[in-house]
């Protein structure tokens, strides 16, 4: 139960078996070398059981699981955690964690083999996007600056705002009229 404690396993059956199937092992080796090897082994005998518990899960479960494992926290009023909690797979002690070291990596390995990092969703959208946010930001608000301290902005401004409903309905106008347009064939002679 020592092993059990430090280990961070939680009270599951199966588990149990996997504790006792793994055999005794030397304490006296350093213990971090011994704690990380009875993890990659106890990893991979129940890889099964863990990807049999994942497919059970609903995807918003599997983002919250993979929040807790990658980040150490879930908000307080995220709807999965009762769930999650009364099927043993996280555990509830000072805070929330998966039931298991183990289950936590097999959480980010798999989290992050179904794209559920944000980083990488991100990376996906490209880096024009990335980047678009933080100037156009920043434009709006030298603009804003300039309009409200310098008289000929102001002017300016206003004299656009009264003209962008106009504009604004000719360029609906034209999209919609090029929308309609088919492209004609041109007969040749």
């Amino acid at each position: 139960s020592g092993l059990r404690n430090a280990l961070g396993w939680a009270e599951i059956p199966w588990q149990n078996k996997l504790i006792t199937s793994l055999g005794t092992q030397d304490l006296k080796d350093d213990g971090d070398v011994v704690k990380e090897r009875i993890i990659r082994e106890f990893q991979k005998k129940a890889a099964d059981q863990y990807l049999e518990m994942w497919k059970k899960r609903t995807a918003s479960e599997h983002r919250s699981l993979f929040n807790l494992a990658r980040d150490g926290f879930l908000h307080a009023r995220n709807p999965d955690i009762t769930p999650l909690l009364e099927n043993g797979l996280i555990v509830a002690d000072l805070n929330l964690r998966p039931m298991n070291e183990s289950f936590r990596r097999f959480i980010i390995r798999t989290g992050l083999s179904e794209c559920l990092d944000e980083h990488n969703a991100q990376a996906k959208t490209g880096l024009w996007f990335q980047v678009w946010r933080p100037i156009g930001v920043g434009l709006v608000l030298i603009m804003t600056f300039l309009v409200l301290t310098q008289d000929q902005y102001r002017q300016i401004t206003l004299a656009f705002l009264g003209v962008l409903p106009a504009l604004l309905g000719v360029l609906s106008q034209a999209l919609t009229a090029s929308k309609n347009e088919k492209p004609e064939t041109v007969a040749s002679a």
